[in-house]
């Protein structure tokens, strides 16, 4: 499925990013089953560093339909490569990985 374990990420990313402040569970939700309701409610341009452009992002949804209640922060990297804009590292600046 294209999918790695924990420890061979940290094997193989860990040297080239700092996993401290990331969280692959769910990089625009927080985790809790999957959300029925998102939305990015904000995307504020912060500028260019280390060959790519970042931004925050706040994202607001929650596991149940039409419902916006949860917000997380992320901070993004994107780079752009053949053509294709990626995201190059991201950070959350939520809690909400906190119990998981």
């Amino acid at each position: 499925d294209g999918s790695i374990e924990e420890g061979e990420l940290k094997s193989k990313w860990g040297n080239h990013y700092d996993l401290n402040y990331t969280s692959f569970v769910n990089l625009f939700e927080a985790g809790d089953s999957g959300w029925m309701s998102q939305k990015i409610e904000k995307v504020e341009y912060l500028g260019e560093l280390n060959n790519g452009d970042w931004f925050k992002l706040t994202v607001k949804g929650s596991s149940y339909p039409n419902n916006y209640s949860k917000t997380i922060i992320r901070v993004i990297k994107v780079v752009k490569e053949n053509n294709l804009f990626l995201i190059d590292y991201f950070i959350s600046l939520s809690d909400d990985f906190k119990n998981f």
